[in-house]
C-alpha cells in the first residue's frame, strides 16, 4: 500500500498543479493610471547643469559669478539624441538651484542666464525644442530657495540653517 501511495503521489502533485487557477483578487490598494504610467517609464535624466557645473562645487550660496557661465558649445539636440538612445524617456532639467541662478530670463531677477551671463542663451527654450523633436518629455525641478537675494539668507549667512533663530527679514523674502 506505502509503495502504491508513493507511486501515484507524483501524478496527484501533476494532475492539481495543471489546474487552471484564477489570481488572487487585488489589494485594496492598487496603482492609480498615472502612477502605472510612470513605471513604464523605466528610466529618466535628472541633468543638474547650471552656474556649479562650472565652480566646481556640490552647489552654491547664490554668490558665484555668473560670468563664469560661458557653455559656448552647448547642444541640448546632442543630449537627447544620447537620452534617446540609451532609453531616456523623459529629462528633468534643474531650472533653478538654491543659489537662485536662472537658465532662463527671469521677469523676477537679473541673476540669470540672459541678464548676468555672456551665454545669452535660454536653455529652457532649447531643451523644450529637442525633448519635442525627439518624442521625450520633459520637466523642470524649481528650488523656491533662492539664496542670491539678500534677504534668504539675512544677517546669518553662511549659518542660514541654524534652527535657534529666525531670519527677521525673511518676511520680504
Amino acid at each position: 500500500m506505502k509503495n502504491f501511495i508513493i507511486s501515484i503521489l507524483p501524478a496527484v502533485l501533476l494532475i492539481s498543479c495543471s489546474r487552471n487557477v484564477n489570481p488572487p483578487k487585488p489589494l485594496s490598494v492598487v496603482p492609480t493610471k498615472a502612477q502605472l504610467e510612470w513605471h513604464r517609464m523605466e528610466m529618466n535624466a535628472f541633468v543638474h547643469f547650471s552656474i556649479n557645473t562650472f565652480t566646481n562645487k556640490e552647489w552654491g550660496y547664490g554668490d558665484e559669478s555668473p560670468a563664469l557661465f560661458n557653455p559656448d558649445s552647448l547642444d541640448t539636440d546632442q543630449w537627447l539624441k544620447v537620452f534617446k538612445e540609451t532609453g531616456f524617456k523623459m529629462v528633468i532639467l534643474t531650472c533653478k538651484h538654491h543659489d537662485g541662478f536662472c537658465l532662463w530670463d527671469s521677469k523676477v531677477t537679473s541673476y540669470d542666464i540672459m541678464d548676468a551671463t555672456p551665454f545669452k542663451r535660454d536653455i529652457l527654450k532649447e531643451l523644450s525644442a529637442a525633448c519635442k523633436k525627439q518624442g521625450v518629455r520633459l520637466c523642470f525641478y524649481h528650488s523656491i530657495m533662492d539664496w542670491h537675494h539678500p534677504d534668504a539668507q539675512g544677517t546669518f549667512y553662511p549659518n542660514y540653517n541654524d534652527g535657534g533663530r529666525s531670519n527677521p527679514n525673511f518676511g520680504r523674502y
